[in-house]
């Protein structure tokens, strides 16, 4: 009975946790604060697994690791179960960066394959077999924020908003099929009176089924398609991602060799030149290293992309501007959605982290120019592009997780679609509590010049020529 007592507290954390093995999530992974009371519990759990059959000892970061035949555990697996990520291991990361919810959200495909494959080659070889005990784990966030902005020549604003509230759902199938949906809600005004609470709706963000491994793999349904990267440690996100990530229902193959990443996948867009059908498509190749040139070791990762249409990402459907709200609008009998000719967009990133210090640097454009008709800039067709430029530093602050940024962001063409011309940003984000994440932002925004001009499907988009100053401070929980 007491040998079943200690392995019944041994298998406690495999019924609440899973842990993701990407490297890249957002938020960053930061150095893990160490708590000696945690580390003294585990260390002497340990020692009274070390004379019990058929029992590893137990490890501060490692899973356990319990025969298949063992009663109890053949008792567990016997049925399907729900749990809260981390699944593997005694212990999350303190910042919840190896949540499902904090998976980077372009590739997330793939990075799910390489979370199962973790999570199989954990578990004995013979402990759990999704063919016939399917998993389903959960992982979610919210977000309260406060804002207040300062536009040039104008009176401040300030709000109280609850910035995300999102719920990720991933089904292990079976052995060679996951299925992910991930739920969120929209925080934007939709209606005349300004009312907020009442109109918030819940809806599906991303959903889709994925066949295969991390050597070969096919997914189907609504995902972020792989162009471009997105990645930051700052509240806002970057003007590559306001100007070209795009979500839409695709059919993508993808597989790994190596270091060595690739995907290619078509789509029906929402944009159309003439008729109707899958008129789209795109492809990315991504490539990541790993030096030892000192002490500590030195990772890169490098990528490009390229997609046929950058009307269709979320930046370009919906402006939030009210001169041209986007190309997903219908003024009387126009359909904006109809184009003159398709505009293809090409991507490339550098990621470099040595130690504590990762530089983040990704370029995106257009390759030919709109239609003047469709999205003008100065008299011409419009060829809009963005820079991105960031560093990072973490380390720990008051014996917890903390990290320091600095960004730059540069736009060009892109006045008719609501965008800034140029920002920078510094942020400050802390982990003073597990699975959470306190952060602050400064952002300085310049809009376009005020003899710039531009416009979308007709509609004039005329500049400020002012900036704007706005301060956020945001609390974040994972689960």
């Amino acid at each position: 009975m007491d040998k079943q007592l200690v392995i019944m507290t041994s298998l406690l954390p495999l019924l609440i946790s899973t842990r993701l093995v990407s490297a890249e999530v957002t938020p960053e992974a930061m150095p893990q604060a160490k708590t000696t009371p945690n580390h003294v519990q585990t260390n002497m759990l340990a020692a009274e697994h070390q004379n019990l059959q058929n029992v590893q000892p137990v490890k501060p970061t490692s899973p356990i690791n319990i025969h298949p035949e063992h009663p109890i555990l053949k008792s567990y697996f016997s049925e399907s179960s729900v749990t809260t990520s981390p699944y593997l291991g005694l212990r999350s990361a303190w910042d919840g960066s190896d949540l499902i919810v904090n998976l980077p959200s372009i590739n997330e495909d793939f990075r799910l394959l390489q979370h199962r494959s973790q999570l199989t080659s954990k578990l004995h070889p013979q402990a759990r077999s999704f063919d016939q005990h399917p998993l389903l784990e959960i992982s979610g966030s919210l977000a309260g924020l406060i804002s207040w902005s300062k536009p040039n020549q104008q009176t401040s604003t300030t709000d109280i908003d609850l910035g995300t509230a999102k719920l990720d759902m991933l089904g292990e199938l079976s052995s060679k099929i996951l299925a992910f949906m991930s739920f969120t809600y929209d925080s934007s005004d939709k209606s005349s009176s300004g009312a907020r609470v009442g109109y918030s709706r819940l809806f599906l963000k991303r959903g889709f089924i994925v066949v295969g491994d991390t050597k070969t793999y096919a997914t189907i349904g609504q995902m972020f398609l792989p162009f471009g990267h997105y990645s930051s440690s700052m509240i806002s996100s970057p003007l590559t991602s306001d100007l070209a990530q795009t979500n839409a229902r695709a059919l993508l193959i993808g597989g790994a060799y190596k270091n060595l990443h690739g995907a290619t996948y078509l789509f029906n867009g929402e944009t159309k030149t003439s008729g109707s059908g899958i008129n789209n498509w795109g492809a990315e190749l991504d490539y990541h290293e790993t030096y030892r040139p000192f002490q500590t070791k030195l990772q890169t990762k490098v990528g490009i992309s390229y997609i046929s249409t950058l009307a269709d990402s979320s930046g370009m459907q919906s402006t939030g501007g009210s001169d041209f709200a986007g190309f997903d609008h219908i003024d009387g009998t126009t359909n904006y959605q109809y184009l003159q000719h398709q505009v293809p967009g090409i991507n490339g990133f550098l990621h470099i982290q040595h130690g504590s210090c990762t530089l983040k640097g990704e370029y995106l454009t257009a390759t030919r120019s709109f239609a003047y008709e469709n999205l003008s800039f100065s008299e011409h067709g419009a060829k809009p592009a963005a820079l991105q430029a960031e560093i990072s530093y973490r380390f720990l602050g008051f014996k917890n997780p903390l990290s320091a940024s600095i960004a730059y962001n540069q736009s060009w063409q892109a006045l008719g679609l609501n965008l800034p011309r140029q920002s920078w940003s510094i942020g400050l984000s802390h982990s003073y509590f597990k699975n959470s994440i306190a952060s602050f932002e400064f952002r300085h925004t310049n809009d376009y010049k005020l003899s710039d001009t531009a416009s979308g499907q007709g509609n004039l988009v005329n500049s400020t020529g002012h900036h704007s100053n706005t301060i956020t401070i945001q609390f974040k929980v994972y689960f």
